[in-house]
């Protein structure tokens, strides 16, 4: 049996008021080339992506999402929306569950706290664990405070969990150049893509884009 691996990915945003100031001005494509998009997914999933070591094979979450949320109330509540509306707009078979014994653990963290990550300080990132290309648990660090930035950090997170990872190509919660304050269209996109059964944890680069080319019509067509 392959060893467990652990990895980790990190939030874009440095800190909340960087995040705020980046809100401003944002402008999202109304639609973009396919060409682009194919772009942005290579971009997530091979090039700066989960993991290096495999740059040139998919590495993704696979099965049911089960889910533990540690925290208060509020942010309780808003987990448990956020996971529901992921489980929605990412068109999984299963919707996420909340059971006690999950392998995705989000955490409320103190207000204030950040991590050392890449020599930044975040103020949420994901700890993730990996059996060869597959994605089997994560737990998920959350200091914000704010609704909309523990917003914006959940969907985030959950992205890297499914696969993918930063891309500037377009406005998108997984840019570090955009100042996207909810998940746009193709993250989404990209989203039901890397979990779709079109595709394998594992499987060749090139393999990936030629598939995602020839289903980006139906993509495309899938309501939001």
């Amino acid at each position: 049996m392959t060893a467990l691996c652990v990895r980790q990915a990190v939030c874009v945003a440095v800190s909340v008021a960087a995040a705020v100031v980046a809100l401003t001005g944002c402008v999202t494509p109304t639609d973009v080339s396919d060409d682009r998009f194919i772009r942005f997914f290579d971009e997530l999933a091979f090039g700066s992506g989960v993991d290096s070591d495999h740059a040139n094979r998919l590495v993704r979450w696979e099965g049911s999402l089960r889910f533990q949320v540690r925290g208060d109330a509020s942010f309780r509540t808003q987990a448990v929306q956020i996971m529901a509306e992921l489980g929605r707009m990412a068109d999984l078979a299963d919707a996420p569950e909340q059971t006690n014994d999950a392998a995705v653990i989000l955490h409320q963290e103190p207000a204030g706290v950040s991590f050392p990550i890449n020599r930044d300080r975040v103020d949420c990132y994901i700890h993730y664990k990996r059996r060869g290309p597959v994605i089997v648990g994560a737990d998920i660090h959350i200091a914000a405070r704010e609704p909309q930035r523990v917003e914006l950090c959940l969907y985030h997170e959950v992205f890297h969990l499914f696969g993918l990872g930063h891309s500037g190509a377009i406005a998108s919660v997984m840019s570090p150049f955009h100042g996207v304050s909810a998940p746009t269209r193709w993250d989404f996109m990209a989203a039901r893509f890397i979990l779709s059964d079109k595709v394998n944890s594992g499987m060749l680069r090139q393999r990936v884009l030629d598939t995602l080319g020839r289903k980006l019509p139906s993509l495309r067509a899938m309501p939001g």
